[in-house]
This record gives C-alpha cells, structure tokens and sequence, in this order.
C-alpha cells in the first residue's frame, strides 16, 4: 500500500508542474483574454439593448393594434420570451467574464496548487498510519487529487477557448514592439538654470549635460541648437535657419556631435553665448537625433538683465 501512497504523491507533484507550465502559459494570453472579454461584453450589452428596445416597439404597435382581453396572453408570452432571450446574452456574458478569471493565477496555481499539496499532505499521513483510518485518509488524497485534475482540466479548457479566439501572432507582435520600444534610445538634456541669466553684453559658457533616458545605447548622437538674432554664439559657424520660428526674430542654428551615449554616462557640451545690450528674454530651441531616434524640438528662454 505504501507503494500506492508514493504513487500518488508522484502524481501530486507532477500536476503541480503541470500546473505552473499551463499558468506560464496562460500568462502570455491572459491581456488578450481580457481585451476579448471587454469587448464580449459590450457586444452583448448592445445586444441586449437592441433587442428590449426592438421588442418595446413591438410592443407598442401590438397596443396599439388589439383589445386589453386578448392583449394580455400575447403580453404574458412576449415577456417570458424576451427573459428567456436577455438570460441567454447574460449567461454568454458571464460565461466569458468568468473564464478569463480562471487565467489568474488565484484560479490556475493557488487554487490547484493548495489542492494539490494538501493531498501530497495527506498522503504523507497515509504512509504514517495504519488500519481503517490509512484508507480513508488516502481516500481523501485521492479525491483532493481529483479536484486539483477538474480545476486544471477548466484552466486548460479557457486556454484552448481564448487561444482559438485570440490571434496569438498578434500577441507575439505587440510583445516585440513593447520591448522595442523599451530598447529604443531616448536622449534627455539638461541646463543649469542660473546659467541661462545674463548681464547686458556678457559672454557665457553655457554647460549642456546629455543623458540616455531609455535604450541600451544612443549612437551618433548630435544636438542642433537654434537662436534669435539678438544672441550671438562666440566660436561657432551658426547658419540661417531653413524655416521660421514664431517665437524668433531671424533665426539661426549650428550643430554639435555627441557622439555614442550609453547607458549610466553622462556626457557634457559647452557652448559659449553672448547676450545683447539690451534687457529681456531671447529664444532659443534644441533639437536632438540620434541613428535611429529624433526628439521633438523643444525651446527655452535665456535672461538678460
């Protein structure tokens, strides 16, 4: 008998594997599922609408057209037919709502799991004990065993469901994209603030730190910075800007080579800035690209006083 006793245990474990393997499984469907079963939902939530108000103006014709006495029967079987049909969309409504909870991992591990280690449990006590009392102990292994098949035998069953409904090449797809979104490289730069503060015709260097947000590496990186005309840029070849700016007066713009940013690296630039005679607020942009990103060209102010 003890031979048996291992046995089961055997199989306890090995469902238990089993269990963890469906659950990985499921895992990778499980926003899938969830989107199907949203959309499920309000498909039949519009259903359910169209048909009361369908069978209201049915209705409404039918009173309009008959007697109270006989209107009455007719009445009586409308309603029992449109329960029957309003319970049939709420039961496909439940029916997908609830089996997309069981790819939780509530229903498909802790459950199941519990169940199974429960019987592993008892099995274990059955090895112990002798007489009536083994039997009936590993009588409840064995039914504790068998519950844990049923709950598994339903995970699998709303796998197989939503895996015939759901198009997994899809999923695959939007799982790429994610990651690479995530490995796509975003440069963040940053100023000194008191360093954009100017007295009346002081040259400044200006110190711009570049640093890799997201990626595992920004390469070629160059920065194009853009000015009104007011500002001067000592040192640099700045060019007449191709297009206009509503914020500047004649702009201008020159470039700058960062060169490859990797992760945790922090690299700085100084660019030297002059400021006019007189006081007030001047424009400037930036504009940042790398081999296979580009920045949305942002502006800031630089003071005189």
């Amino acid at each position: 008998m003890e031979t048996l006793y291992g046995y089961t245990i055997l199989a306890d474990l090995a469902l238990l594997a089993i269990t963890i393997a469906v659950f990985i499984f499921a895992v990778t469907i499980y926003k899938g599922a969830s989107e199907l079963s949203i959309k499920k939902n309000e498909s039949a939530a519009k259903r359910r609408k169209d048909l009361i108000d369908q069978k209201k103006n049915e209705l409404t014709k039918k009173i309009a057209s008959t007697d109270g006495i006989s209107f009455a029967k007719e009445l009586r079987a409308e309603l029992d037919k449109l329960d029957i049909e309003v319970n049939e969309i709420d039961k496909s409504t439940s029916k997908i709502i609830n089996m997309s909870k069981g790819l939780t991992a509530k229903y498909l591990v802790f459950l199941p799991g519990s169940i199974l280690l429960s019987s592993i449990i008892t099995s274990g006590i059955a090895i112990g004990i002798s007489g009536i009392a083994q039997n009936v102990i590993w009588g409840i292994s064995l039914l504790l065993l068998g519950i844990s098949v049923y709950f598994l035998y339903k995970g699998i069953c709303n796998i197989e469901f939503f895996s015939n409904s759901i198009d997994l090449s899809t999923l695959m797809e939007r799982a790429l994209e994610r990651h690479t979104i995530k490995l796509s490289p975003v440069v963040k730069i940053d100023f000194w603030d008191y360093q954009l503060i100017f007295k009346q015709g002081e040259i400044k260097e200006i110190d711009v730190f570049f640093e890799l947000e997201q990626g595992a590496i920004a390469k070629q990186t160059s920065v194009r910075f853009s000015g009104t005309e007011e500002l001067d840029f000592p040192g640099e070849k700045p060019e007449k800007c191709d297009y206009d700016y509503l914020n500047m007066k004649n702009p201008k713009q020159f470039w700058h080579k960062i060169g490859d940013i990797n992760p945790g690296v922090v690299k700085r630039l100084k660019i030297k800035v002059k400021a006019p005679e007189i006081s007030g607020e001047y424009n400037m942009a930036y504009w940042i690209e790398c081999d296979s990103w580009s920045s949305v060209e942002k502006n800031f102010m630089v003071k005189v006083v």
